[in-house]
C-alpha cells in the first residue's frame, strides 16, 4: 500500500518505526533527471490511467486525490503520473513563473501556461517520484540528501555525544519530516542550570532538545533547531538561528555530520548570549517587546496575545531583556496551544530566536503601549 495522500501525516514515538518507515519510502522512490521541455502537463480527470505499478482501486483513489488537490498530470519518458501539491512549487521554478493568480486558473489554462514556459525556460529538471505522485521538479543543480540517512546521522551524533538521550517523537508529511531527541546530559544543562540559579534563585527541570527536519521537496534544508525545554510542562526558549544546509552546491550527508558535531557548541554560545542579557537593564519591557515583534514576521493576533501574557505575568515594570526573552518565547507556548500548522510553527521558530541578538535597547523608549497602560491605570483610579 502506498501513502499517496497529499495531505498524509504520520506521527512515531518510537525513532526505529519512524526510520523504518523513512527507509520504506525511500526504497520505493525513483529520481529522473530529464530536460524541462520534457515535462508535459495537463488536466487529471477521474478514470485516467497512470504508470504507477498499484492494484486497479489504489490507483483509481490516487487519481482521486489527485482530483481533489493539484488537479494535474504529467508526462515524460518514464511515464504519466499524478501531480503532488509539493511538486507545484518546484513545477513553477522550472517554468520561470510565479504568483497567487496560478493557483486560481482553471486547470486547462494552468497546464498550458505551464507548458509554454517549460518549452522556452531551459534547463534540466531532477524529478521525484514517491507514493504514486511526483512530488518535486527540482533544479538540475539540486543535491539530493536521502532522509533515512540524515536522520540515521543525527541519531548517531546525539547517541555518541551526549548521556541521558531520549526520543522526543517524529513526524512525517509529504513536504518534510522532523525528529526530536531530548537530552539531560548534565555537562551540557550546567550552564544554563548555574544561569538560572544565579538569576532566579532556582533552577526548575531542564532539558535539551535537540530537532532535525529536512525535505525531499524543496520546503527545508537539513537543519537543526536547538531548544531548552524548562519545567515539568517543557516550555520550550528557543536557543539561537537554527544551523541550515540547503541541498545545494557542495552540501553533502558528510557535511551534515559535521554541522550536527557543533550542537555543544552551540548551546554554550546560547547560554553566553542569554548571560548578556540578564545584565541590560529594561525600563520600557512592553514597548520593548511590542517593538521587536513588529521587526519579525509574526502573526498580528499572536503577538498581541504575546504582549497581553507578558503584561499579565510581569506588568510594565522595570526589568531585564533576558526576561523580555523569556516572554517572547512564550508566543511558541501559544501557537502550540492554537495547533498552529508545523511549517508555519518552523518560521515562528526562526524569527524568534532572531530576538535572541536583537538590540533591546534601541526598542526601550516611552510609547504607544506605555501610554495606554498609563490611561488604564488613570481610568481605575477614577
Amino acid at each position: 500500500m502506498l501513502y499517496f495522500k497529499d495531505d498524509f501525516f504520520a506521527g512515531f514515538v518510537r525513532e526505529e518505526k519512524m526510520m523504518e518507515f523513512l527507509t520504506e519510502l525511500e526504497e520505493r522512490a525513483e529520481w529522473h533527471r530529464i530536460s524541462a521541455d520534457k515535462l508535459e502537463i495537463f488536466p487529471i480527470e477521474e478514470g485516467t490511467c497512470i504508470d504507477v505499478e498499484v492494484e486497479e482501486e489504489e490507483s483509481k483513489e490516487i487519481v482521486k486525490d489527485t482530483c481533489r488537490h493539484t488537479g494535474l498530470m504529467v508526462r515524460f519518458e518514464k511515464g504519466t503520473y499524478p501531480v503532488g501539491n509539493t511538486a507545484m512549487k518546484t513545477l513553477e521554478n522550472r517554468a520561470r513563473i510565479s504568483g497567487k493568480a496560478l493557483s486560481l486558473l482553471p486547470k486547462e489554462k494552468l497546464a498550458r501556461i505551464l507548458n509554454e514556459c517549460l518549452e522556452v525556460s531551459g534547463g534540466t529538471a531532477l524529478v521525484r517520484i514517491g507514493e504514486g505522485k511526483v512530488r518535486a521538479a527540482h533544479s538540475g543543480a539540486y543535491k539530493v540528501l536521502p532522509m533515512p540517512q540524515i536522520f540515521h546521522i543525527a541519531s548517531e551524533s546525539i547517541h555518541e555525544n551526549y548521556r541521558e538521550v531520549q526520543f522526543a517523537g517524529g513526524s512525517f508529511e509529504q513536504s518534510r519530516a522532523t525528529a526530536r531527541w531530548e537530552i539531560r546530559d548534565r555537562e551540557l544543562l550546567e550552564t544554563y542550570e548555574k544561569l538560572m540559579t544565579i538569576y532566579e534563585g532556582r533552577c526548575p527541570q531542564l532539558a535539551a532538545q535537540i530537532r532535525v527536519t529536512t525535505s525531499d521537496t524543496a520546503d527545508s534544508g537539513a537543519n537543526i533547531f536547538y531548544h531548552l525545554l524548562v519545567g515539568p510542562g517543557k516550555r520550550r526558549i528557543a536557543m539561537g538561528m537554527a544551523v541550515k544546509m540547503e541541498h545545494e552546491g557542495q552540501n553533502s550527508v558528510e557535511r551534515f555530520a559535521e554541522n550536527m558535531e557543533t550542537t555543544f557548541s552551540r548551546y554554550r554560545e546560547a547560554a553566553c548570549k542569554l548571560e548578556r542579557l540578564t545584565h541590560v537593564q529594561i525600563s520600557y519591557p512592553l514597548n520593548v517587546m511590542h517593538g521587536m515583534l513588529q521587526n519579525i514576521r509574526m502573526p498580528a493576533e499572536l503577538r498581541e496575545e504575546t504582549i497581553n501574557l507578558f503584561m499579565n505575568t510581569n506588568g510594565p515594570e522595570s526589568c531585564t531583556a533576558y526576561e523580555v526573552y523569556w516572554g517572547i518565547c512564550e508566543s511558541l507556548y501559544l501557537a502550540e496551544s492554537k495547533h498552529m500548522g508545523t511549517g508555519a510553527m518552523l518560521m515562528l521558530e526562526e524569527e524568534v530566536s532572531r530576538c535572541l541578538t536583537m538590540r533591546y535597547t534601541a526598542f526601550d523608549v516611552p510609547g504607544r503601549l506605555e501610554r495606554k497602560l498609563a490611561k488604564k491605570e488613570r481610568a481605575k483610579a477614577a
